[in-house]
Formats: C-alpha cells, structure tokens, sequence
C-alpha cells in the first residue's frame, strides 16, 4: 500500500511536472493543516488558561491559527476590552496579537493581527506563576519589573494601556522613590515622555491619570534642578546628548502648568552651553565655536591705499580693498 512518501512523488511528478514550490503549495493544507483541536469543559486546566478561555469566548474572539486583522475603536467598550486582553497577553509574553501600523493620526484607533500558535498554551501555563487571571497575572509581572527608572516608566505606561488600575499607584509610588534615588540626568527627564505619553493613554481610555501627572512633575523638577550640575564642564557628545533629552522634554506638552515651567527653566539653561542650543531653544551662547559673532572679531589687516589684487593701480581702473601692509604686488611691465 502506497504511503506518504509515495504520495508525494506521485504529485510532484504527475501533478507538479517536477515543481517542488507547487507541489508544497499543493499539499500544505493536506499534509499539515490549520485547524486547532479542543479539549472537553470539564478537563482540568490551570486557573489561567480558564480565566483567559473565559475571557475570549464573553468578547468573541476565536483561537485560530489562521492569521486573520481585528480592527478596534477604542472608544467602544467592547473592541477597548479586547485590547486590553491582547495587551495584557503582551505584557505575559504571549503574542496572540500583534500590533499593526495605523494610518489614521488619531489615537482611538488600534489594528491587530491575530495567530494563535498552539506553543502559546505553554506559555499560558508558565504565565500562571504570576496570577489566577490575566489580569492579576500581567500585574504582577509589571511589578516584577521595576529594577530601574526606564523600566518602571514602561511598566505604567503598559499598565494603563492594558487597564490595570489597580497597579499604577503602587508603580507610581516605586517610580517616585527610583527618581529620588536617581543620579543621572538624562535618564531622569528621559521617563518624561514614556509618562506624557501616559498621560494621553490614560485620556483616551477614561482613566484617571491625576496622580500620574503630580509624579511628573515631580520628576521634571528634580531633573531640571540638578541639570547646571549636569551641565557644567562637560564635552561636546555629553553637551548633545543633554541637547536631545531636553528637545524630547519639550515636545511633551501635557504635563500641567508647573510642568511647564520647570521645562521652560530648564530650556533656559542651554544658553550655559554652547551645545545645547539648537532649533528648540532661540538663545545661543555668545562664544559658541562655529557661530556667526563667536568669540572677539578679528581686525581686518591694514591695506595699502591705491592697490588692486595683483596690479598696480595705474594699470587697472578697479581698485580692490588692497593687499596687507608690507607685502607689494609686483608691478606690471
């Protein structure tokens, strides 16, 4: 009796003329397939993966590993809570879903695309040393990531697009003591924009983001005080990296009025530099290297009245701004 391998031959040659990318084409579906098998309701499973069934099946959304686009507008209360499942998966290390580019500028707008791949069951399972629930779970796993100032302004920036509120205040309590205790410059007004950003998630998802902005503005004060320190006698690659955090700072709008100012203060301080002038900030320093009026003018050398380039006087009717004193033309014949 003829087996696979037989079978194969048989396409590629009868049906493919000895084609193998058709005969692939011809057989994928056959030999493999797509589709996902299940397991009976009352099979034991782990908290997780039953809080995460639960949850696809209430808002409608198909384990398939055929790849297939889900378009959401986030100011409906149902494609805003598959969001948040598919971000929380994210935060887990489970990609069901993968972020698309949008081409509309707005922000109430989200395009995935979906694939589950039987491997992610796996993943759920190892998930489940973080919580009961997708939510309690990718909670956790944000306050699990909380080593460093960069990585605590992420993990609030993912808890609020995920809708976990019960987090942000501790997170934003972690952030406020990693500001304190932080010592460089630049990665403390760099968290500026991951929290303006913030911000906006949490106008544009309904959440209450008042806290978030007080932590802000502490942030930007305690990074603007200790930028003269920063600042002072520093080369030219520490002066631009300086230029470009503060040019980021500034683009962010949203952080209340004493936010503000503390950036327009600390804009002020480029003029200390020669450096970190540039586009954002109108003032330059008066003895920038490689400015128009740096440093004292030079005084023009002193010309010989009456003298042309190259020429004397009575062989030319143009006469130039002369040569410098001492060094004559040769006269012309």
């Amino acid at each position: 009796m003829a087996g696979l391998d037989e079978l194969n031959e048989a396409v590629l040659s009868v049906m493919c003329d000895g084609s193998t990318v058709r005969a692939a084409a011809a057989t994928r579906e056959v030999l493999i397939g797509e589709a996902l098998g299940s397991v009976p309701d009352g099979v034991p499973m782990v908290p997780l993966d039953a809080d995460l069934r639960s949850s696809a099946k209430s808002l409608r959304m198909a384990f398939t590993a055929t790849p297939r686009t889900l378009s959401l507008d986030l100011r409906k209360p149902r494609d805003l809570a598959k969001s948040q499942l598919l971000r929380r998966l994210e935060i887990l290390g489970i990609t069901w879903g993968r972020r698309q580019r949008v081409a509309s500028s707005g922000t109430f707008k989200e395009v995935w695309e979906l694939e589950w791949d039987p491997e992610m069951s796996v993943q759920v399972v190892e998930a489940a040393a973080f919580g009961t629930t997708v939510a309690s779970a990718a909670g956790n796993a944000l306050l699990g990531a909380t080593d460093s100032l960069p990585q605590v302004t992420g993990s609030v920036e993912k808890a609020l697009t995920a809708g976990l509120s019960e987090v942000v205040p501790k997170l934003l309590g972690i952030l406020d003591e990693q500001a304190a205790r932080e010592m460089d410059i630049v990665r403390l007004l760099g968290s500026v924009p991951a929290l303006a950003r913030s911000q906006r998630y949490g106008d544009v998802r309904g959440t209450d983001t008042s806290s978030l902005e007080a932590v802000t503005r502490a942030v930007l004060v305690r990074g603007c005080a200790g930028m003269p320190a920063a600042a002072a006698n520093v080369d030219a690659q520490v002066a631009r990296t300086l230029r470009t955090t503060i040019d980021e700072v500034r683009s962010h709008r949203s952080s209340g009025r004493a936010g503000r100012d503390a950036v327009e203060g600390c804009a002020a301080l480029r003029a200390g530099h020669p450096e970190p002038a540039g586009p954002a900030g109108r003032t330059h320093h008066p003895n920038a290297p490689g400015r128009r009026g740096a440093g004292p003018r030079r005084r023009r050398p002193e010309a010989v009245p009456g003298t042309v380039a190259g020429h004397a006087a009575r062989g030319s009717g143009r006469v130039d701004r002369g040569l410098p004193r001492g060094r004559h033309p040769p006269a012309q014949l």
